[in-house]
């Protein structure tokens, strides 16, 4: 059996969840390939959009938010015959032609924009593989009612309601939760992982990550942190690709050993595995991977839009705490790391709630509807 994931580079978390799906797939005996959407139409496209996403996310956030609540309010744009669905829509024969000479028997649509091509795919190409959208925040996106797959898997059943909204037949909806990969679980000896990634083993770590494209206002909640870090605390800056962050961070905190600057982090498990607090931005992907390595959060909401989903659940379920201002989430950092026994307290719910593989469930899900 055949699987393609179609995803996108705008951020890592749709092809962090593609890769949880290939890891699955193969732990089931399938072949699964996993393609960039908009480079099937054109690498030039896919690399002009994958800079403006990291722009907009890194200088313009708050026109990010207000594009996502411009086209909550008009989901008609969507719909098709209109803008965005025509726009999607001239993509569908790269589409058709990928999964025709790729011979694939079912296609994952980890962004919400690849789900509407691959609609638009099969009802001009003609095709028949099975067709599914892997929602990747814990929201309905804008975009959803532009689509007409066979199966829908999204993150909890209190979004339910939103996908009927949203147009989508109850039937075809599955509350399996976001995949992540197998490697991110909860460990036994903290001691251990800290070791494994260059840390004291009686230290307490603080893991610091905004996005693959590293956003919002992390120097300025440092600045607040570092003077007021507990003795036992030490710091990971997680700076992504960015690498002017990252380069004003290694010259300013050069001689605060307790604080430790990486760009690119590719050991994103180790790394959460030996945390006892994580503070990030609230993404889909990073929230899920939290939970499941039962890891306590504090958000800064840099680009609030879908992220604002993610926020609300993981605050509400107590698993999460967040501020409104730097100075906000630098005060609630420091109130976690003062007392141990929240933090205890919010890593039990975390262990509580966690479900098991939710990759391994939908990929055993598309199987059983390929037949």
């Amino acid at each position: 059996m055949k699987l393609l994931v179609l995803s996108a580079n705008t951020g890592q978390g749709h092809n962090s969840c593609a890769s949880a799906l290939r890891e699955a797939a193969s732990l089931c005996g399938c072949q699964c390939d996993i393609t960039d959407v908009f480079a099937l139409v054109s690498q030039r496209l896919s690399r002009m959009i994958a800079r403006s996403h990291d722009r907009t996310y890194r200088k313009r956030p708050g026109r990010s938010d207000a594009g996502y609540r411009f086209l909550e309010k008009h989901p008609r744009l969507f719909a098709p015959r209109h803008l965005i669905y025509r726009v999607m829509s001239l993509g569908s024969k790269a589409v058709g032609r990928c999964i025709r000479q790729g011979g694939y028997d079912g296609v994952f649509c980890t962004h919400v924009l690849a789900a509407m091509i691959l609609t638009s795919a099969l009802q001009k190409e003609k095709l028949s593989p099975c067709s599914a959208f892997v929602a990747t925040d814990y929201s309905c996106t804008p975009g959803v009612n532009g689509t007409d797959l066979e199966l829908y898997f999204i993150p909890h059943p209190s979004l339910t309601e939103d996908f009927l909204s949203a147009g989508i037949d109850e039937e075809k909806l599955r509350p399996y939760g976001i995949p992540v990969r197998a490697a991110f679980v909860p460990v036994a000896d903290k001691r251990h992982a800290k070791v494994s990634v260059g840390l004291s083993p009686e230290c307490r770590h603080l893991l610091v990550v905004c996005g693959s494209m590293g956003c919002g206002p992390v120097a300025e909640i440092l600045r607040m942190i570092v003077p007021s870090l507990p003795p036992a605390w030490e710091i990971t800056v997680v700076c992504g690709t960015n690498e002017e962050l990252r380069r004003a961070l290694k010259q300013e905190y050069a001689f605060q050993s307790r604080v430790h600057i990486r760009g690119f982090e590719q050991n994103m498990p180790g790394l959460l595995a030996a945390s006892d607090l994580f503070l990030t931005k609230p993404g889909g992907l990073s929230t899920s991977e939290a939970m499941a390595a039962a890891v306590p959060m504090v958000f800064v909401n840099a680009v609030a839009g879908c992220e604002s989903g993610n926020l609300r659940y993981f605050t509400n379920q107590g698993m999460a705490v967040s501020g409104d201002t730097p100075r906000e989430v630098a005060d609630a950092c420091i109130g976690l790391m003062n007392h141990p026994s929240r933090l205890d307290a919010m890593a039990q719910t975390l262990l509580r709630d966690a479900k098991g593989s939710a990759a391994l469930s939908i990929v055993q899900e598309m199987k059983k509807a390929i037949g």
